[in-house]
């Protein structure tokens, strides 16, 4: 499971039954190896509909891990602990839904590589699934993948 999960975030894609995905986007695709390609999003608010306390969004070319937790919960927990296990402080930001900041959205926490992988491998072993993808800017017509 360590090894599928280190592959995952080295090449930009993880190993998934479709069939299982509790919210399959319409941009994830599936390879003929069976591996399932980075999930490309146009707006924020596409993040946000997908996650929940069980799935989080890795946005790898800014590097921004984005869930939907309160302090104490599985995710904000997880990462918490991965991140003091090595030596590091968590930084959450909030992320609001409206332009007041009366209705909360999602957490992000933006990670290094290397406290992505092991951020990434300890939600994994908490029953967290993550979304690997990013957030399209719009120039990005073409909808390709970044370079893994």
């Amino acid at each position: 499971m360590f090894s599928a999960a280190l592959y995952a975030i080295r090449h930009g894609r993880r190993r998934d039954d479709a069939a299982n995905h509790p919210r399959a986007v319409g941009g994830q695709t599936t390879t003929a190896d069976d591996t399932q390609a980075l999930v490309r999003v146009n707006t924020a608010n596409e993040i946000f509909f997908m996650l929940d306390s069980r799935h989080t969004f890795y946005d790898v070319i800014e590097r921004l891990l984005y869930f939907v937790n309160a302090p104490g919960e599985s995710a904000f927990a997880t990462i918490e602990a991965s991140l003091a296990g090595l030596g590091s402080t968590a930084v959450f930001e909030q992320i609001y839904l409206d332009p007041h900041n009366c209705f909360n959205g999602a957490r992000r926490i933006r990670l290094t590589p290397a406290h992505a992988t092991v951020v990434l491998v300890a939600l994994r072993l908490a029953g967290t699934r993550t979304t690997l993808g990013w957030l399209a800017d719009g120039n990005d017509a073409a909808a390709a993948p970044p370079p893994r």
